[in-house]
């Protein structure tokens, strides 16, 4: 939570992950991703795949259009 206030005063855009009923950490973010499940291990792999996902597409935008064709993902 100190973290979301830190970021808010800082100006910084403030994504969270959340789960269950989503807590305060939902209404203090900018971008949720909010998986409506009540079982730790599927939040936790839902996230998990958003996570690579963006993981995934970060690469992708910092990376020259001629290394895509040769790079191995």
């Amino acid at each position: 939570m100190r973290a979301l206030l830190v970021a808010e005063q800082l100006g910084m855009t403030r994504i969270t992950l959340t789960g269950f009923d989503g807590g305060r950490s939902q209404r203090m973010a900018d971008c949720n991703i909010h998986v409506a499940a009540h079982n730790y291990g599927v939040v936790e792999d839902v996230h998990q795949s958003c996570m690579h996902t963006l993981a995934q597409y970060v690469r992708h935008a910092s990376m020259s259009e001629g290394l895509l064709p040769s790079a191995v993902f």
